[in-house]
């Protein structure tokens, strides 16, 4: 027959199992600790929102422009429309001829006569840095030229400038328009640049008047009627 056990060691026995059962149900984690409470987490440190980027300069470089289509302010518009247009033509031809410039074409440049874009739109669609914009009025031998060089960021007018002349001075007008534009866009005239700029094609300026519609309104002109006015023009 076995030895037995004191009852006293079997209650000691239960009084640890009662103890060991209690702690696991009090140390076990609720299961809805992680709903109402998260444990922490560790600061993510505060960065400086990222500064917008800085807009991008003129696709042509910033010695860009271009030379928006002439207002006709002549009493006479219709007899004196080739005229405008020529002078817009011109004053784009001296300038293309400057090395360090860029300039948008004649063609280009037309297509926004009559625009109701504003200047900062149609500097950003040719992407160029500068306007220039102008007004003719012819009376009899006598015009006025006004040109004004635009910063189209903010419309700013850089500088105006009205030149009065008779007809057989226009050439000079043209000359000293493209130059001025030089010198405010820091462009450097080589020697070669300026004799281009100032010579002049003709001395006749009813020779320039004839030539000038044939260019200018040729595509409404018959062919007929071209070679008249050249041939007058020689």
């Amino acid at each position: 027959m076995g030895r037995r056990v004191p009852a006293a060691a079997w209650i000691g026995v239960a009084a640890v199992c009662v103890v060991a059962v209690g702690s696991f149900f009090a140390l076990r984690p609720s299961p809805n600790a992680g709903a109402g409470t998260r444990p922490p987490t560790a600061e993510k440190p505060v960065t400086a929102a990222p500064s917008p980027p800085a807009p991008a300069g003129p696709r042509l470089g910033p010695k860009s422009i271009a030379v928006l289509p002439f207002d006709n302010l002549s009493e006479d518009k219709e007899a004196s429309a080739f005229f405008a247009d020529g002078m817009h033509e011109d004053v784009i031809t001296n300038l293309l001829l400057i090395r360090e410039l860029r300039c948008v074409p004649h063609a280009t440049a037309q297509t926004y006569r009559g625009t109701k874009k504003t200047h900062r739109e149609i500097a950003e669609e040719l992407g160029v840095a500068y306007l220039l914009t102008g007004s003719v009025r012819r009376v009899d031998r006598k015009v006025r030229i006004t040109g004004t060089l635009l910063d189209p960021r903010n419309d700013e007018a850089i500088w105006t400038k009205p030149y009065d002349k008779v007809l057989t001075d226009i050439f000079t007008i043209q000359a000293e328009l493209a130059q001025a534009i030089a010198a405010e866009l820091k462009a450097a005239l080589t020697p070669q640049e300026k004799k281009l700029i100032v010579s002049r094609p003709t001395e006749d300026p009813e020779a320039y008047d004839l030539y000038l519609k044939v260019h200018t309104e040729g595509f409404r002109t018959k062919v007929l009627k071209q070679t008249e006015l050249l041939e007058t023009a020689v």
